[in-house]
Formats: C-alpha cells, sequence, structure tokens
C-alpha cells in the first residue's frame, strides 16, 4: 500500500459530514475536505433473497464514489433494501456446499465506508445487521 492510500484508509476512520450538494448526498470528510464520498446514480434491482426479506421487498444497487477534489478514485456498489430504510455495501458471494453465501471483508475501502455512509435503520451497526441477515463478515 503506498502513502497516498494509507493516507486514505487513515482518513476512513476519522469524522465525516453529510451535505447535498446538486440535489446529490454527499460526505465530506472534516479533517480533509478534498475527499468526499458521493452517492451516485441508481443501478439496477437486486433480487437476492437477503434483500428482499424486508416488509418492502425493493431492493436496488447504486454506485458510490470516493472523491479527491471532485474526481472519483474509486468506485463501490452498494445496495438500498426495504424502501430505502438500509444502505450497505453489495455483498461478495460464493457457493458452499451448493448454497449462495454473502460476505463482506472488513479490511476493505467498501466496508470502511459503510461505517460512514451506511443506514442500518433498526441495527445500531453493519455487524448487526450482518449477523441479522446472514452475512458474514471475513
Amino acid at each position: 500500500m503506498n502513502n497516498d492510500s494509507k493516507y486514505t484508509e487513515s482518513l476512513l476512520g476519522g469524522k465525516w459530514r453529510r451535505e447535498s450538494i446538486d440535489n446529490k448526498e454527499v460526505w465530506i470528510c472534516e479533517s480533509d475536505n478534498t475527499y468526499q464520498i458521493k452517492i451516485g446514480e441508481k443501478l439496477d434491482d437486486y433480487p437476492k433473497s437477503w434483500a428482499t426479506s424486508f416488509p418492502d421487498p425493493s431492493a436496488f444497487t447504486w454506485r458510490v464514489y470516493l472523491c479527491i477534489n471532485g474526481a472519483p478514485i474509486k468506485q463501490f456498489t452498494y445496495v438500498y433494501c426495504d424502501g430505502m430504510r438500509y444502505f450497505v455495501p453489495l455483498p461478495m458471494n460464493e457457493l458452499q456446499n451448493g448454497q449462495e453465501v454473502f460476505y463482506w471483508q472488513k479490511n476493505e475501502t467498501y466496508f470502511k465506508l459503510a461505517r460512514i455512509i451506511g443506514v442500518f435503520q433498526s441495527f445500531n451497526s453493519i455487524e448487526e445487521f450482518a449477523a441479522q441477515h446472514k452475512i458474514t463478515i471475513k
């Protein structure tokens, strides 16, 4: 990991504030406001069972951008579930014994972003959400 990556990763543990800029949700790093997280465009329906098991079964993928000076440096896919009451990273998936298993990797940037921009409605954390919806955190 180069110094720029280490610096960026260190900022993800800091304080961020939510703002609306041009009718878009943007999170700005308080210690270095050149870093932003922008909620981008809606992509597709997401019909996986963990995401559609809510009272409102609609689930959609959305693009999320980590930006410096407004320019995207990384992009991620997140999922809005239950009428936009939950906003979590798109989990990885694999087959284990013929069953689809979902997981997040806690050291990855998308997981760290979830601590800033995630919406967990009736849960206190992404870990509680994961436990309830059978998403493993590795």
